[in-house]
């Protein structure tokens, strides 16, 4: 099932405190190189504040990607690194292969197409070690060669895509690509099999929250996400059928009532989160230090990136009715049974 990699066993067990986890599913989203693309979370972790000698490293793809990571990481001193092939599995299932793998009491897990920013492995395992089951980072974008995560059209598009689990209270959720839990948590939960993105990763922030378990939000644990038109149309498109599901996952989900106006749900939805978007952008700007005056500045730009955003997921909603995609996830989502 996985190969330990030669070279990485002089280290004992007690020495590694983090096992971190990165799957290959995302990978297509990377930038290029001559050598294909470029695994942005494992080039990012390469780079951490954090003793590279106290991380576990599970790399789960398919075996392609294997033989590349292989080449990448010969001369990086971590602790240890195990690959896991994962042909044919989902991304969820990759993470969880993953976690069942660990050796840690700590498990951070990244995307391929995230690079974490060199303060996210401390700022993680701190949060741990200090009482939190949980610990919730901030996800930026960047387009490579084109915009770096501090311009306004990225910093817009973050808001957007990212912000909507930083609550006045804290953290209302997590996003699977940027998250840190004490291991004995997923005794509470896991990650169901075959769900769309945003739905399992709050189910499982949910139920572990239902558990008792604590979370925090930390700003300095960023990364930074590919960004491209077409990932951005991908993610929102399914986001509009997220929205109408989680809505009946969850009873507490926000206007309950829209799910009983049957053709206009995906519209009222949109205009719902358009509204919602200011104060979201507010909360993400603040948590990414962004200065008030600019938040202001920019609000112009956040409100064009709303409408064309919440616009794609209208789109996406009444697509996923129309050619029955709805009809198929909604068992699924609402009994976990394929």
């Amino acid at each position: 099932m996985h190969e330990e990699l030669q070279g990485y066993l002089s280290r004992g067990d007690e020495q590694l405190k983090v096992s971190v986890i990165i799957e290959g599913d995302n990978e297509k989203h990377c930038p290029k190189s001559d050598d294909g693309p470029v695994c942005l979370g494992l080039a990012g972790l390469a780079e951490q504040e954090y003793p590279l000698e106290q991380i576990d490293l599970l790399l789960v793809g398919n075996t392609t990607q294997i033989d590349e990571w292989r080449r990448g990481i010969a001369a990086m001193p971590f602790g240890r690194v195990r690959t896991i092939a994962a042909d044919g599995v989902d991304y969820f299932e990759m993470k969880q292969r993953g976690a069942l793998e660990a050796v840690c009491p700590i498990l951070a897990f990244l995307d391929s197409d995230v690079k974490p920013r060199r303060t996210w492995l401390r700022s993680l395992v701190d949060s741990i070690e200090t009482g939190y089951d949980i610990s919730v980072g901030v996800t930026r974008l960047e387009w490579h060669g084109r915009c770096g995560p501090d311009s306004g059209l990225m910093l817009a598009f973050g808001s957007i895509s990212w912000g909507a689990i930083i609550s006045s209270s804290g953290v209302s959720g997590f996003h699977a690509n940027n998250v840190g839990l004490r291991s004995e948590v997923l005794d509470a939960g896991q990650y169901r099999k075959g769900m769309l993105r945003t739905c399992a990763a709050q189910e499982l922030f949910n139920s572990l929250r239902q558990a008792g378990k604590r979370a925090i939000f930390r700003n300095e644990q960023c990364v930074v996400h590919a960004f491209s038109l077409e990932w951005w149309a991908e993610m929102h498109g399914r986001s509009g059928r997220e929205s109408i599901l989680l809505r009946r996952m969850f009873r507490d989900w926000p206007h309950q009532w829209v799910r009983n106006t049957g053709p206009l749900e995906p519209l009222l939805t949109a205009l719902w989160r358009i509204a919602q978007d200011p104060g979201q952008w507010w909360r993400y700007a603040g948590a990414v230090n962004i200065s008030r005056a600019r938040r202001v500045l920019l609000f112009p730009l956040l409100l064009t990136v709303s409408v064309a955003t919440r616009g794609t997921e209208m789109i996406g909603g009444y697509a996923g009715m129309l050619d029955g995609s709805l009809a198929r996830e909604m068992p699924m989502h609402l009994s976990g049974k394929p």
